[in-house]
């Protein structure tokens, strides 16, 4: 089957506009496509679908900032998406790095995983910033490889694309990282 691209964008901002508004249905929207163009199918409309899917999420808050300094933010997701509030909090980071030259933020209490990494590195990179972007499994991913750390990076010098990289740490906790 083949649809056009902004056609697909429409039904996947419809699908999610169950529990969140067009902006935020938008937003999540736009990291999924970009994982699904970026070959990375496991993070994109495939979360529309499973046991949980992410139109079905109903979160517990809007995504606040606990704490916030010049450099550094904490953010509470709220139980939201991690597509949507790790797009809030790259944008925040971008915010905080332009007024101070660096910015640093973390978030917590996300639904889901944040998906695709280098989505956020390579806007934080299109702001000529160098994006670092790192996360760890949940609790609940069994401990195996699968459930990896990751670190993406990526810079860009005058708007084009110079390294973007994915890093993969192994699982302490699994059995073949023990001699």
């Amino acid at each position: 089957m083949k649809i056009e691209i902004e056609k697909l964008r429409i039904a996947v901002v419809k699908k999610l506009s169950t529990n969140f508004t067009a902006a935020q249905a938008t937003q999540i929207a736009e990291v999924l496509l970009w994982a699904d163009f970026s070959g990375n199918s496991t993070q994109g409309i495939i979360k529309l679908m499973g046991s949980t899917p992410l139109q079905d999420v109903v979160p517990k808050h809007e995504i606040i900032v606990e704490r916030s300094t010049g450099i550094a933010a904490l953010v509470n997701a709220g139980a939201n998406p991690a597509p949507l509030a790790c797009q809030q909090a790259t944008d925040l980071v971008i915010e905080k790095a332009k007024t101070s030259g660096i910015g640093i933020v973390g978030v917590h209490n996300m639904f889901s995983s944040n998906g695709t990494q280098a989505f956020y590195a390579n806007r934080i990179a299109s702001q000529d910033f160098i994006g670092i972007v790192m996360s760890r499994p949940a609790a609940a991913v069994a401990l195996d490889d699968v459930g990896v750390a990751r670190v993406e990076f990526s810079v860009r010098r005058d708007g084009t694309p110079v390294l973007t990289r994915s890093v993969p740490t192994p699982n302490p906790a699994a059995p073949d990282n023990y001699p």
